[in-house]
């Protein structure tokens, strides 16, 4: 059913030596080779930005951006290589953004991909309001990895209903990441809470970019139109600047429902 699909990755650590991803270009193409016959043609390359990678530039990524894309070509990949970020969240993060400082996916302006800190979560609604009033939707990264998030989830719908996409990492569905990870996205999925499905791929081993297996997982949970929209059409509408697909989150009364549908996904 899905061979023939070709996947847009909006987040992946691609370029060499500016973060945890690839220590170096043999490394790099090796992950590339991976994607590209994943069925992956275009990549978005998000290094970390800012908290402890306040030296990955704007102007550093865009250029090792281009060289990956020219090394990929030279190597005879079918890829598209964009530049990005994996934004970590700051106090001054709305004038970084004004300021162009920091990298929007695929460098439109438009969307900005959003890192909490693994083991808390942070006030977000005044700042998806003023990047939004900056025309910058917030697209969050792998909120189900969270771990205050793991057990207070109810804690995103409301960013959600104000506008905040949400990404979930493809291993988290599959598995990768441990039973409540992969609980919490399948909740998210029950609750359209979920816009968009990349890999956050960093290497070939340990965190590959791989994205067909989830998408299976997903056709089950949620139905093959929704996986479609989550794996292709809404990464494809943030390459070309376009707005996701974004239909409101399921209006609950109370959390009793996190906690039954989570039991239920562990088994499945």
């Amino acid at each position: 059913m899905d061979d023939d699909l070709l996947f847009t990755d909006l987040h992946c650590h691609l370029l060499p030596g500016i973060d945890d991803g690839p220590r170096d270009w043999d490394a790099s193409l090796a992950l590339a080779r991976l994607a590209a016959a994943e069925g992956i043609r275009t990549i978005i390359a998000t290094p970390h930005q800012l908290g402890r990678y306040e030296c990955n530039t704007r102007e550093h990524i865009l250029e090792l951006t281009m060289e990956a894309q020219d090394r990929t070509s030279k190597a005879g990949l079918e890829l598209s290589i964009l530049p990005g970020a994996d934004v970590r969240i700051q106090e001054n993060l709305e004038q970084l953004v004004r300021e162009r400082r920091v990298v929007t996916l695929a460098d439109r302006h438009v969307h900005l991909l959003l890192e909490l800190p693994h083991g808390h979560v942070l006030p977000l609604a005044n700042l998806i309001h003023h990047l939004n009033r900056q025309g910058v939707d917030c697209i969050l990264s792998h909120p189900e990895r969270n771990d205050h998030l793991q057990q207070n989830p109810e804690v995103l719908r409301p960013w959600v209903q104000q506008g905040c996409l949400v990404q979930v990492t493809s291993g988290s569905i599959t598995g990768q990441f441990g039973p409540k990870a992969r609980a919490l996205c399948r909740w998210l999925f029950r609750e359209n809470m979920v816009h968009v499905v990349a890999t956050d791929a960093h290497d070939v081993t340990h965190r590959p970019p791989l994205l067909r297996q989830a998408f299976r997982t997903v056709c089950r949970w949620a139905g093959v139109a929704r996986a479609l929209k989550v794996f292709v059409e809404n990464p494809n509408a943030v390459v070309l600047g376009k707005a996701v697909d974004a239909p409101l989150p399921v209006v609950r009364r109370g959390v009793a429902s996190w906690w039954k549908t989570a039991l239920a996904a562990y088994g499945h």
